[in-house]
């Protein structure tokens, strides 16, 4: 080091002051477990004089998950299997009987309510996709299909802010 390098560091002394001082800060803040051997090595031979943190209260056990949804029954697996060939033809308006009957016989098939609500929505029956949604979200609160397509439904009845809601959720439920 040259003169001109001694003039902008201060001396060593100080430079062991300010550090020993950083690490009391930072003691106050970790717990014995926090620091490591190293950091001991650095303080000063007094120690650093240490504040004790409380150990943290136990945090209650995570919720259980929600129980899943039945299997829907063998007759509405079928109507809506029937359904499901006619929207692949562009049938939309004789698909969405077989959907509405399959939710009749099994009201918990949150699927089927979907493929309703999009039955639905193909035939501009804005108004019945939306209730199809919200009865799928009743049974399944976070199912991201049902939660996107109410959104659709809801661009399309010109309530941008609330489809936005769904749209967050959605992605939401995804993990995206």
């Amino acid at each position: 080091m040259t003169r001109r390098h001694l003039r902008r560091w201060p001396p060593v002394a100080e430079r062991a002051r300010v550090a020993a001082q950083l690490l009391a800060e930072a003691a106050a803040f970790t717990d014995d477990v926090g620091l490591s051997a190293g950091t001991l090595a650095l303080a000063p031979a007094g120690g650093i004089p240490r504040a004790r943190v409380p150990a943290p209260a136990a945090a209650p056990p995570p919720p259980p998950p929600p129980a899943p949804a039945p299997a829907p029954s063998a007759e509405a697996l079928a109507l809506a299997e029937a359904g499901v060939t006619l929207a692949r033809r562009g049938l939309w308006a004789q698909a969405a009987p077989q959907f509405r009957r399959a939710v009749e016989i099994d009201p918990r098939a949150v699927a089927i309510w979907c493929r309703l609500g999009e039955a639905l929505n193909h035939v501009d029956d804005l108004e019945g996709a939306r209730q199809a949604y919200e009865k799928a979200l009743a049974v399944d609160a976070a199912h991201p299909r049902a939660l996107y397509g109410l959104g659709v439904v809801l661009d399309r009845l010109r309530r941008p802010e609330e489809a936005t809601v769904y749209y967050r959720r959605a992605r939401e439920a995804t993990g995206r």
